[in-house]
C-alpha cells in the first residue's frame, strides 16, 4: 500500500514510508491494529547521524503512531540480529499498547 512517489520521494527507510505500509495493512486486512517496520539493521554508509535507521509505525482506528531509534551500525558481530531483536520489541510493545488502548 506504499505509493511510488512516496518511495521515490521518500525512500523506503522514511516516516512517510512506515506510515504507509501500516495504514495499507490495517486497511488491506481488515485488521483492528497494523504495525509494519522498515529500516536498516546491518552496517550503512553515510547514515547521516541524525537520522534514525529503523522507523516502527503502528495503526489502529484512532491513528497512527511511529517511534524510530538509531541502530548499532557498527558490523561488529551479532549487531545485526540485536538491531532486528530490538525493532521486533518496539514493534511487539507498540502492538501491546494499541490492544490494551482498543480495549478500554
Amino acid at each position: 500500500g506504499v505509493k511510488g512517489e512516496t518511495l521515490e520521494r521518500f525512500t523506503a527507510v522514511s516516516v512517510k514510508t512506515a506510515k504507509e505500509m501500516a495504514n495499507g495493512i490495517l486497511k488491506m486486512a481488515n485488521a483492528d491494529i497494523a504495525i509494519a517496520t522498515t529500516g536498516y539493521a546491518s552496517p550503512v554508509e553515510g547514515l547521516p547521524e541524525n537520522e534514525k535507521g529503523v522507523i516502527v509505525a503502528g495503526s489502529d482506528m484512532s491513528g497512527t503512531e511511529v517511534e524510530s531509534f538509531r541502530p548499532n551500525l557498527t558490523g561488529k558481530d551479532g549487531m545485526r540480529l540485536l538491531n532486528r531483536e530490538r525493532a521486533a520489541d518496539l514493534a511487539l510493545n507498540m502492538a501491546i499498547e494499541k490492544i490494551e488502548g482498543n480495549k478500554q
